[in-house]
């Protein structure tokens, strides 16, 4: 079974290519790696967004760290 996985840039204190988050098609749900900071969360979700989701369609969230 192949993923999709989708590099999405947090665009992260308003710079390119800082921090990220992955965005990960199995079937039927959408699973985000990473959510970001809170100061990122409109470019997360104009990112997805972008890729023609909504972030209500995300199902699972796994985080590998904390943010602030």
């Amino acid at each position: 079974m192949a993923y999709k996985i989708h590099t999405l840039d947090l665009h992260f204190l308003g710079h390119q290519d800082t921090i990220a988050a992955y965005l990960v098609e199995p079937e039927g749900n959408l699973v985000l790696v990473e959510s970001g900071p809170h100061s990122t969360f409109n470019a997360l979700k104009t990112a997805i967004q972008n890729l023609g989701f909504e972030i209500e369609q995300v199902k699972h969230v796994l985080l590998t760290h904390i943010h602030f």
